[in-house]
């Protein structure tokens, strides 16, 4: 019974109402006719549990169709208001300048030099 479709659960549901129906006729047949004596049967509790547990299935689906109802909603208002809105602006990022490859060789040998005069300058 692992359906997910709300049509199925529903007929599942009233396949088994109408055998607990009959199953609740041959108990009164055979003279148990109180609920507490009919509580006693097997058969009738297992009706009853199949019941329950497609009843909680019908509720879980119910409930997963009015999520998904809710967010197709949601997703519909968000794109009439982005409409009004009109497009957005995009942001320009200033591109970071690159340095040539002569200036970088440039500086790393002014480095260089500095480092030598002041070398030079403390042994002198």
């Amino acid at each position: 019974m692992g359906s997910n479709t709300r049509e199925i659960r529903e007929m599942q549901k009233q396949k088994l109402d109408v055998r607990l129906a009959a199953r609740k006729d041959e108990l009164v047949k055979l003279g148990l006719t109180t609920d507490k004596q009919q509580k006693k049967d097997k058969v009738l509790l297992h009706l009853k549990a199949e019941i329950k547990r497609t009843a909680r299935a019908l509720a879980s689906i119910d409930k997963m169709r009015k999520t998904v109802d809710d967010a197709h909603q949601k997703k519909i208002e968000n794109a009439a208001k982005a409409a009004a809105e009109g497009p957005k602006k995009k942001k320009v990022a200033a591109a970071p300048v690159k340095e040539a490859k002569k200036e970088k060789k440039a500086k790393k040998t002014e480095k260089g030099d500095k480092a030598e005069k002041a070398a030079g300058a403390e042994k002198a």
